[in-house]
């Protein structure tokens, strides 16, 4: 019997070993950074935002040209573009045979002012820092759909160029995108519990903006 017990602890200790080795095994997926063009006087970019496959400890972050790109000094996870100009962004991270480094360059462009106004629901939206990129919308009564017109008019120069637009449960399957039609000062419906994102692509020749207005219709 105890010839029993042993062979089965020997069986059961196998099978875990079998099960864990390949995971303790199984190297990390480097981490990347995410090269995209910023815009002066346009808020703070978080760190996550700039990375790709980000499962490792970050341990700096450093800029070349802080006149361009500013390592915040109270959160130095949080990035804020200056002026215009090059910056060349270094971080420092904890890898599994020790600290490694990743870097990247990255162009900071003058904030164009692409719309001349941004009206929801008949509100005028100010728009300064990163609402200049992108602006979240909550609706004031939680329990009931949500009835939304955004108007937004381009700057001199400036044209809509296409409007995009999905939605999702916030809750529940909120990787499952429904698509959503929304056309520009033309009201849509959020369903409680559901966010809605929409994108306006605004053209002025060759230059090209992209603007996003989300409607967060989940309560809390």
């Amino acid at each position: 019997m105890k010839k029993l017990y042993r062979v089965l602890a020997l069986a059961l200790l196998l099978a875990l070993v079998a099960g864990i080795v390949p995971a303790m095994t199984e190297p990390l997926i480097e981490p990347s950074l995410i090269v995209k063009k910023l815009y002066a006087s346009t808020g703070s970019v978080w760190l996550g935002d700039l990375m790709k496959d980000w499962k490792h400890d970050c341990i700096s972050v450093k800029s070349n040209n802080p006149a361009v790109l500013q390592v915040n000094k109270d959160n130095p996870w949080a990035i804020t573009p200056k002026k215009a100009g090059r910056a060349k962004l270094t971080v420092t991270y904890m890898a599994e045979l020790g600290p490694k480094k990743m870097s990247a360059w990255y162009t900071v462009e003058k904030y164009p002012k692409p719309i001349k106004q941004l009206l929801i629901n008949g509100k005028s939206i100010k728009l300064v820092n990163d609402d200049r990129l992108q602006y979240l919308y909550w609706p004031d009564d939680d329990d009931k759909p949500a009835e939304v017109l955004i108007h937004l008019t381009p700057a001199k120069g400036w044209k809509i160029a296409g409007i995009k637009a999905y939605t999702y449960n916030a809750y529940k399957n909120s990787g499952k995108h429904s698509k959503l039609t929304v056309r520009d000062n033309v009201k849509f419906t959020v369903k409680v519990d559901y966010e809605a994102v929409i994108t306006y692509t605004l053209k002025k020749g060759s230059s090209k903006f992209v603007y996003t207005v989300s409607v967060l219709r989940a309560g809390e």
